[in-house]
This record gives C-alpha cells, structure tokens and sequence, in this order.
C-alpha cells in the first residue's frame, strides 16, 4: 500500500513538472498546405498555446520555416519575415510563398526546425504534403 502511494506522488509530481515546463511555452504547428486559384502554394501556420511569445531581436534574424519542394530545400525565411501575429496566443495565419504549383509535387514544411524557440511540443512541427492539380 505504501508503495503504491509512493508511486502515484512519484507520478504525479513528475507530471506536475512536465506541465510547468510546457507552461509559457508556444506550440507552433504546419497544420496545412493549400493552392490558391492563381496556383500559388500558402502554407497555414498555428501556434496553439495559450500563451503570447516575445520575439527578440535576437530571435527575429534566425530560421525558423524551411520549404522543400520534392525532397530539395527550396527556401527558409528568418522569423522576421513572419507576420507577427503567429506569436500571439490561439493564433493562425496562411504564409504566401511564391511558389507556383506546375505540376504534382510533393511539400515538406518545418517550422522552428532548428528549436531556436523552445516549445511544449516540436513533435508537430512538419508537415509533408502530395499536391496535385
């Protein structure tokens, strides 16, 4: 019996910790990749968390979205080139890139691939995506 309670407090603070971690925390998310009419490729970014970040000017010169396009690199944006927007708490934006799709392609975006922002879950942040016409 007492083991078992010793356990469960074991448990339990533990994941008191995690959530104090996760606390304060942005979780930014590729939830989507979508063709406009005019055949321009947009990317819908999300930060999840209930919580606003604070950009710093150290933080607005780093990498933080990567395009590939079929398995190349084919641009990474610096945060200052992100509406500011996508900082903020239960936030969304679409990302115009000037890519157009020609034919079937297939998409890969990471965003914050580099964890310069520290989040409560980096586990969502890809997305790989087949377009077609």
């Amino acid at each position: 019996m007492r083991k078992n309670l010793l356990f469960f407090f074991i448990v339990l603070c533990l994941c008191g910790v995690e959530s104090l971690e996760a606390r304060g925390k942005p979780d930014f998310i590729v939830s989507d990749i979508v063709v406009s009419k005019d055949k321009f490729i947009h990317i819908k970014l999300q930060n999840r968390s209930v919580y606003d970040f604070p950009v710093t000017q150290k933080i607005k010169e780093k990498i933080f979205l990567t395009i590939y396009i079929n398995n190349i690199k084919r641009a990474e944006y610096k945060v200052k080139y992100l509406n500011p927007k996508l900082f903020k708490k239960k936030s969304t934006l679409f990302f115009h890139t000037n890519f157009r799709l020609k034919k079937g392609l297939k998409m890969k975006v990471e965003i914050n691939r580099l964890k310069i922002i520290p989040e409560s879950n980096y586990l969502n942040n890809r997305l790989i995506k087949q377009l077609t016409f």
